[in-house]
């Protein structure tokens, strides 16, 4: 099964559906990086942009300090592709109509798509 695969889905607990997205995800808040903060992204083949909005622990503990590298450790279905870029200005990702495409990777990181 690809890590990551575009499949719509209700907004379940996460451990349910790990590897999908979960989308469209009823939300009520969003995520945002502040200006010369580095921003970890996947990007689709399609080119949406994902970014993380939380990393998880669970599977590596240590994973905080490889975040730079995770890409490396990444699984990923073809033409998926995983960055590290630091926005010029604030970057701020929030559902629209309480709608959130969200993404997990293989370690559980949580990315919802930047629309």
């Amino acid at each position: 099964m690809d890590r990551l695969h575009q499949k719509p889905a209700p907004a379940v607990d996460a451990r349910s559906h790990l590897g999908e997205v979960r989308g469209p995800a009823h939300r009520r808040i969003g995520a945002s990086g502040g200006t010369g903060q580095p921003v970890h992204e996947l990007v689709a083949p399609d080119g949406s942009v994902y970014a993380m909005q939380s990393a998880s622990l669970i599977k590596d503990p240590n994973l905080a300090e490889q975040l730079p590298n995770l890409g490396e450790r990444l699984q990923m279905p073809d033409g998926w592709t995983y960055r590290v870029r630091t926005p010029d200005q604030d970057l701020v990702v929030q559902a629209r109509d309480g709608v959130a495409h969200v993404v997990l990777d293989e370690f559980e990181n949580n990315y919802q798509r930047e629309d």
